[in-house]
């Protein structure tokens, strides 16, 4: 009996033991496949989460690229503005340069020192007077010094406080200033 026993032991314990394994390797299966399953989510929001940023880079570098030809663009105009006003100055300054040779001529011809003079005396009692070289001669009793100005003059009373300047270059300067508009209009029309 005894013999028995054990062999009813025997086979209870395998039955138990059978069991105790077929449910762990049930669990293990279940497990691994609740695993499985739960890979399977996290791959998947992981790609989601990929494919998600890969649109935003994407939108994000077009937005960048855009605003960089924006930018690029925006310095050729700047450019190309700048080299138009520069050329625009370049024959402003042209014409200016060509109006004053042409009223140094004139000037040579009509001994206009001479009516500058005159129109200083009216303003000021005219003592000092600065003109060009060739003017020195034209000038007669005053206290007459040679001035590096192309033609007109520069009147100045007894004591050097007033002074009045009727040199071309300076009369050019200010008449520059008033008819510039005026005449980048003209040119530019």
């Amino acid at each position: 009996m005894y013999f028995k026993n054990k062999q009813v032991i025997n086979m209870g314990l395998n039955e138990v033991k059978n069991s105790i394994l077929e449910s762990a390797a049930q669990k293990a299966k279940a497990i691994i496949e609740q695993a499985g399953k739960e890979s399977a989510t996290i791959d998947h929001e992981a790609k989601q989460q990929l494919k998600d940023l890969e649109q935003k880079y994407a939108h994000e570098l077009s937005d960048a690229a855009k605003n960089l030809e924006k930018i690029k663009l925006a310095a050729v105009h700047s450019e190309a503005n700048h080299i138009v006003l520069k050329k625009k100055k370049e024959l402003i300054d042209k014409a200016f340069e060509m109006a004053l040779k042409e009223a140094l001529a004139q000037s040579q011809k009509n001994s206009s020192s001479k009516k500058l003079l005159e129109k200083a005396k009216k303003e000021l009692e005219v003592k000092y007077v600065y003109c060009s070289k060739n003017d020195i001669k034209s000038i007669n009793g005053f206290n007459c010094t040679a001035a590096d100005i192309s033609a007109g003059i520069i009147a100045e009373n007894a004591d050097k406080t007033i002074r009045l300047d009727y040199s071309f270059e300076t009369v050019f300067d200010t008449l520059k200033g008033r008819v510039l508009q005026d005449v980048a209009k003209k040119l530019f029309k």
